[in-house]
């Protein structure tokens, strides 16, 4: 009983490190088992189900980054979830421009891991944070529909374009220079042999000449 009253104590990034070290922490009858509408369901939901993506651009915003620790903060997700203050994430009735800095402000009111945890969470990309964490797995302990093997391909599709998209701009920028530096200049080379091959044609046509 004293494990499960620690978790209770836990912020959301410490309940997802927790279950992707232990997933049998999702059984049945364990403390995080799939219950309808619980703030897990809810973090799943909008992690995985495209249709429930939050309707904010792609990529961190500009916000206050200032070192946060679990604790010393004002709020955490899992507060914010019961608040209902994802809703406003997702709702479309509510001003673009309004939704994004009701985002920013949730950010800057957390620790800076549950930061991280709500960027991925926005990105749908979740499991780069915690990789055992999987459509397959959550689908499996209830936290998520059952999806078609074409759902499964187009997903899996979507998942290895974004991995190419995540190669780091330096490492494509060094390539690029790399093979610049390769590439024989064949221009060059060729104008300096005309230029001596002229050169050698007109030293044998005055030779004649003076003949």
């Amino acid at each position: 009983m004293s494990e499960i009253r620690d978790f209770n104590k836990m912020v959301l990034s410490e309940v997802l490190q927790a279950i992707n070290d232990e997933p049998s922490l999702m059984d049945k009858g364990q403390p995080f088992a799939f219950q309808p509408h619980s703030a897990l369901a809810i973090v799943f939901a909008h992690a995985y189900i495209p249709a429930a993506k939050f309707k904010l651009p792609d990529g961190d915003p500009p916000y206050n980054k200032e070192e946060r620790k679990p604790g010393m903060t004002s709020s955490d997700l899992l507060y914010a979830i019961r608040r209902n203050r994802f809703s406003y994430f997702v709702d479309s009735t509510i001003d673009q421009r309004k939704r994004e800095q009701l985002f920013i402000m949730l950010l800057e009111t957390v620790c800076n891991d549950e930061a991280k945890v709500l960027l991925a969470i926005k990105d749908q990309k979740l499991d780069l944070l915690y990789p055992n964490l999987t459509y397959d797995l959550l689908e499996q302990y209830g936290y998520l529909p059952t999806r078609s093997e074409q759902e499964k391909a187009e997903a899996k599709s979507k998942s290895d374009m974004d991995e190419k998209d995540e190669v780091p701009a330096e490492s494509q920028s060094h390539d690029t220079a790399s093979k610049t530096r390769s590439k024989p200049s064949t221009k060059r080379g060729t104008s300096t042999r005309t230029t001596k091959h002229t050169t050698a044609r007109k030293t044998k046509e005055n030779v004649a000449d003076t003949q």
